[in-house]
């Protein structure tokens, strides 16, 4: 993971997932077509795809980087950066057709295609079939499900070629692999606003000792949540240390590895790991090539972990009990603040309209342990989603309100001082802002699915 102290830091109002209803009749159209988008995972149109056989050709071209690793996990860590360049490369010139999993699947029968024509043409000395067959072993691997299935298969077909026995010997560690599973429990660090996460875990690829290494997920739950970085470290020290170093050391300088003892948590940390789509629906259009060089990989850790944790039974009243019990904290947190905010202000009328308007908003992102988790960033985020999602009167009268919120989130949550005055500062800003004001970028609909 990059030490940026940046990284994540983007401000644009995507909104995957249906994470919240928009007020704006544009923007809950777009966010509908978005979650038909997510459901509809695998159908993307033909002319939305066109750009994906020529990008796998460029992959498999490429892939003769992976002749110089020396074991699973620089292969794996090769064959990531591989499809993180090239995806990159993509994102700068196409708007759609980004249904990742099964553009990868593309990749992988390009691959199978390459070494498949060599055998033909009893061309097994080409520098390109050895990296074809690494590229395949790899994606058996860190592949998502039909990828690897695809890879997997294709491997099998090609398991009697001259070449495939060559290049087996010649990389005796790379044969087709299950995925690295959980060794261990899953330890877990959050910053100072209690809106930024560090989760490890420790994985090995079963029945090789050599790949032992532990997996660390930057998760930030200020805005839409968002795995913002991952990557692989050798102990969960290095990934501590990582991470304090991209979120800030004084926004970290109490923040310690625990027990990530509840599956719950864990699985809300991971959550847009663990969803269909891509990154949970969309692309904000500020993701760097390091992040897209994890992405398969760090969702399939993440599903390999998810799995290793006991599961809940099924309720079929519990989407309705969600529902019933959202809508009660909601209610309760607006007595509250409005009773704090009377006190405070006796002779100011308390809006409470536009005060259940930022709080539905606010509880309407991440999990429940951060919902009054107030950082400058999401304070930001808070902003633009306002401005976006509802008309200038209405816009201006939440934001007003932004300083006392953040007053009482941080006397709620424990907030330190100095930590608090940062995010008040960012509030007070916010009362200033105007639609004309807003950054034009904010405003740009996010890459999606289809």
């Amino acid at each position: 993971m990059a030490a940026s102290k940046n990284r994540g830091k983007s401000s644009r109002s995507s909104k995957p997932g249906g994470r919240h209803l928009s007020g704006n009749p544009a923007t809950r159209a777009a966010d509908e077509r978005q979650r038909r988008m997510t459901a509809l995972l695998g159908t993307v149109a033909p002319d939305a795809r066109s750009w994906w056989g020529s990008s796998a050709a460029d992959v498999v071209t490429r892939a003769h980087v992976l002749t110089t690793a020396d074991g699973v996990l620089a292969l794996e860590g090769a064959v990531s950066r591989l499809l993180g360049e090239e995806l990159v490369l993509r994102t700068e010139h196409e708007q759609r057709g980004f249904d990742l999993p099964e553009w990868l699947k593309t990749v992988a029968d390009h691959a199978a295609e390459r070494l498949s024509d060599a055998g033909d043409a009893g061309d097994a000395g080409d520098a390109g079939d050895p990296a074809s067959w690494l590229l395949l072993n790899a994606l058996t691997a860190i592949g998502t499900d039909r990828a690897a299935k695809t890879a997997k298969a294709d491997l099998a077909k090609l398991k009697r070629s001259a070449f495939a026995a060559e290049f087996a010997a010649r990389y005796p560690w790379a044969v087709p692999a299950s995925p690295a599973r959980p060794t261990g429990k899953a330890l877990y660090a959050v910053d100072g606003y209690g809106s930024r996460y560090l989760l490890v875990a420790p994985f090995q690829t079963p029945g090789d000792d050599t790949t032992a290494h532990w997996y660390a997920w930057d998760v930030d739950l200020c805005d839409t949540q968002r795995t913002v970085a991952a990557a692989v470290f050798s102990d969960p020290d290095d990934a501590l240390a990582d991470w304090r170093a991209a979120v800030g050391a004084d926004i970290t300088a109490n923040s310690l590895l625990a027990p990530a003892a509840e599956p719950a948590t864990i699985r809300a940390l991971l959550n847009d790991c663990l969803l269909p789509g891509v990154l949970g629906g969309s692309l904000m259009g500020d993701e760097t090539v390091d992040l897209f060089s994890e992405y398969f990989r760090m969702r399939s850790r993440a599903y390999q972990l998810s799995r290793s944790l006991p599961r809940h039974q099924s309720d079929p009243h519990a989407e309705a009990a969600w529902k019933a019990n959202a809508r009660a904290n909601a209610d309760r947190i607006l007595d509250e603040f409005g009773e704090w905010f009377r006190d405070r202000h006796s002779t100011d009328q308390f809006d409470e309209a536009a005060a259940a308007t930022l709080i539905i908003q606010w509880l309407g992102t991440g999990p429940a342990f951060a919902h009054l988790s107030c950082s400058p960033h999401r304070v930001r985020a808070m902003t633009s989603l306002i401005w976006d999602s509802y008309h200038d009167d209405v816009a201006s009268s939440v934001c007003t309100l932004l300083p006392d919120w953040v007053t009482w989130c941080a006397g709620e949550t424990g907030l330190t001082p100095a930590l608090a005055n940062r995010s008040l500062a960012e509030a007070h800003r916010s009362t200033t802002v105007s639609r004309s004001t807003l950054d034009v970028d904010q405003m740009t609909p996010p890459r999606i699915a289809e």
